[in-house]
């Protein structure tokens, strides 16, 4: 706690306090997603968490007393609109599905067919399953990134009420479903950098993440928490190989397992493919560093990477169709040139 307002205070006193949007209990935080600012809380367990949110009955319950149910639904169909006119073509595996999208390939038809219904019978007469899954969209979507302006300044309000008829009326059995938003206490269920943070970091500000991180580090330093929060981080159990992390942390452990033995050459092989672009990106730079006099070799899952490499090599069916320098292979008529230009 002691961090968090330093924290505070030291972006404020540097001019960067634009840089974190705090929660506030009165206030919406317009870059957190909908279900963040209902709930003003982390979800723990499967009742609020995910998709759970969506399909909770008394989160209906609260949605339809506000009078909300039916504006988040026609959200959400807005949502599944614009996701189906940006990506429907596209490949599944393709990087913006990992980067934006809040529809899998596999769903879109699904989505679409939900809208159809919706244009026939209205909203009011959906059934219960194509219901929760517009709702889900709905409670994703982040105002600061929200390019059809669905979230109004009135959305905003009405999405505060709602928070407060939530946790006044909570029941009992679901109150150890959420740990709520508190500026004087810890929030137990919620990571340490969430807790020192209190708030969301804002996006579209160059460098503004790498800075806000900086000054973490910089806090938890000087109160002599870092290197006690890496001996617990190392204590902490992780399961059968690794089952109790996701599946982007056990991605980045072994990563960090392979660097530790400091090889003299290190290959990956998709290693980085579970990742978002930006991290992936972020995690290139870091290894690149690295590895300055050592050699790295990459089998990449994003082809827009091999320009970050001095040499590259493109493979087709398992044979070498061609090698050198980016600048050599991204010219016209190039077998990477049009890998690079489907990203």
């Amino acid at each position: 706690l002691e961090a968090r307002h330093v924290l505070a205070e030291r972006l404020s006193t540097n001019d960067l306090a634009h840089l974190v949007e705090r929660f506030d209990p009165d206030g919406y935080n317009a870059n957190s997603p909908i279900s963040v600012n209902l709930l003003f809380g982390t979800p723990i367990g499967p009742a609020f968490e995910g998709d759970g949110i969506a399909r909770n009955t008394y989160v209906q319950s609260v949605l339809d007393e506000i009078g909300l149910t039916g504006d988040l639904l026609e959200v959400g169909a807005g949502v599944a609109r614009m996701m189906i006119e940006l990506f429907t073509g596209l490949h599944p595996e393709h990087v913006l599905f990992d980067e934006f999208s809040f529809i899998s390939a596999d769903d879109l038809p699904v989505f679409e067919g939900i809208l159809k219904r919706m244009e026939i019978a209205g909203v009011e007469n959906l059934l219960q399953p194509p219901r929760e899954r517009l709702l889900s969209l709905a409670f994703k979507l982040v105002a600061a990134r929200d390019p059809l302006e669905l979230i109004d300044e009135k959305m905003q309000q009405r999405i505060l009420e709602a928070r407060r008829a939530f946790a006044a009326g909570l029941p009992e059995e679901l109150r150890g479903s959420v740990e709520f938003f508190d500026p004087e206490r810890y929030n137990a269920a919620a990571s340490v950098q969430e807790n020192v943070l209190f708030g969301t970091i804002v996006r579209g500000e160059s460098g503004g993440r790498e800075r806000v991180h900086a000054f973490i580090t910089e806090v938890l330093d000087e109160l002599g928490l870092r290197r006690i929060l890496i001996e617990v981080g190392l204590d902490y159990p992780v399961g059968t190989g690794g089952s109790r992390l996701s599946e982007v942390q056990r991605q980045k452990l072994a990563i960090a397992a392979a660097v530790l033995k400091r090889p003299d050459l290190m290959a990956l092989n998709d290693a980085t493919a579970v990742l978002d672009g930006t991290t992936e990106t972020a995690l290139l730079d870091r290894l690149k560093a690295e590895f300055a006099e050592r050699s790295l070799v990459w089998s990449l899952h994003r082809p827009r990477l091999a320009s970050a490499f001095d040499r590259v090599l493109v493979m087709e069916h398992g044979r070498l169709v061609d090698q050198g320098s980016p600048a050599e292979l991204e010219k016209p008529g190039s077998p990477l040139a049009p890998l690079m230009a489907a990203e």
